[in-house]
């Protein structure tokens, strides 16, 4: 019994290992922690946010310009008075890994309210 290319034998990717796992990692991480940000209690935001500042190198540029510095600019205008604070106290990691632009307009002008 042979296979046909109409089988779709040919289209079927191969996994290159473990590697594509953790690949994926950081955007998976990156995806959980907003999800948490999202959650009604204030801890879980607090967590959340110190999560997504401590594995912003992790995430890399691309993932915190595109949701990291999104979230956090939405948790500095959180209704918790706390969260608002952990917020501003867990920039900095973020700031590194964005691009000197991103920076500058999304979240410095956050940081000075």
């Amino acid at each position: 019994f042979f296979f046909q290319a109409e089988d779709g034998i040919r289209d079927v990717e191969r996994s290159r290992g473990l590697g594509d796992v953790y690949k994926r990692q950081p955007s998976y991480c990156c995806f959980c922690s907003i999800e948490m940000a999202h959650d009604e209690s204030a801890n879980d935001r607090i967590a959340a946010i110190k999560l997504l500042n401590n594995l912003a190198v992790n995430f890399g540029r691309e993932l915190c310009e595109g949701f990291v510095a999104s979230e956090l600019m939405f948790m500095a205008d959180d209704a918790d008075q706390k969260v608002r604070k952990i917020t501003a106290q867990n920039f900095v990691k973020v700031c590194e890994t964005v691009s000197t632009e991103s920076f500058t307009k999304k979240l410095l002008p956050v940081y000075e309210k």
